[in-house]
């Protein structure tokens, strides 16, 4: 193999590389799971797998339980739980103020379920809220939020990052025309 080849090849590699390392971060910061975990909770569902008679696999939902709100109150509280669980959001730093406490991850904690419980009291009856299940609601959504924000504790998700977004380049000035032909592949 040419000295040209070799160097096309790395090339190639770096990109591949770079590409994956692309996906993981996308991975680790996509909140949509999670959300549709919560929202299935709301509307009383949860989804299924079917095959069809030609062998194709298709997503249904089904309702297995009673919704926990009408549909607008559904998607209102869903919006709100974006607007608190999110790609950006988890890019966030609660500092540590001692080795096991961060008084920035608490406050915001505590004022996520301040404010959720008072939305959700001032809007049970536009949203249909059941009494009994208010409680449940802000629950929940509690322990979906403590745990995804956690990992903004003394930065902790940034950092993690770190090796995946170093990037070294190693370009000659005699490249192959064509190369990035390639590297789309």
């Amino acid at each position: 193999m040419t000295e040209e080849q070799l160097q096309d090849q790395e090339i190639i590699a770096n990109f591949r590389r770079r590409q994956n390392e692309f996906n993981i971060i996308k991975h680790r910061t996509d909140t949509s799971p999670l959300l549709l975990e919560f929202e299935k909770y709301l509307s009383g569902g949860r989804t299924a797998f079917i095959e069809d008679k030609k062998g194709n696999v298709m997503e249904i939902k089904i309702s297995d339980g009673l919704p926990k709100a009408n549909q607008s109150g559904i998607q209102t509280i869903m919006k709100r739980m974006n607007c608190i669980i999110n790609p950006h959001t988890l890019q966030g730093n609660f500092p540590l103020l001692t080795k096991a406490y961060s008084e920035a991850y608490e406050c915001y904690c505590q004022d996520c379920e301040v404010d959720l419980a008072t939305d959700l009291m001032i809007n049970m009856a536009d949203y249909e809220i059941p009494e009994n299940e208010y409680q449940g609601i802000l629950n929940s959504a509690m322990a979906s939020i403590k745990p995804i924000m956690s990992r903004c504790i003394d930065n902790k998700e940034r950092e993690s990052y770190s090796e995946t977004t170093k990037s070294t380049e190693n370009f000659s000035e005699k490249q192959k025309p064509g190369i990035l032909k390639e590297l789309m592949k």
